[in-house]
């Protein structure tokens, strides 16, 4: 009676241990894939706000005139007719 206890706790260990072994790594693979998910959802939510932030330059940039003018001479460096450009270097 005693062996056959026994012999059932051992076969029980190695089916524990064997199903242990085939899914540690499905469980692993599954914790490196939430932390993808995760790490990108993260950056999901970034860009939604950097859209955001562009829709609304955008719109200013369509409804306000000295707004797109500002714009046109930051980024372009646009002058207006007679305005003159003076770069100072420093060394």
């Amino acid at each position: 009676m005693v062996i056959g206890v026994v012999r059932f706790m051992a076969i029980s260990f190695l089916i524990i241990l064997g199903c242990g072994i085939i899914l540690f790594p499905s469980f692993s693979k599954l914790r490196e894939l939430k932390e993808k998910e995760r790490f990108l959802s993260r950056r999901i939510d970034s860009l939604k706000q950097k859209i955001e932030e562009l829709e609304k330059e955008e719109n200013l940039a369509k409804s306000d005139p000295n707004y797109r003018e500002f714009i046109l001479r930051k980024n372009l460096g646009l002058l207006k007719e007679g305005e003159y450009l003076i770069k100072i270097e420093r060394k």
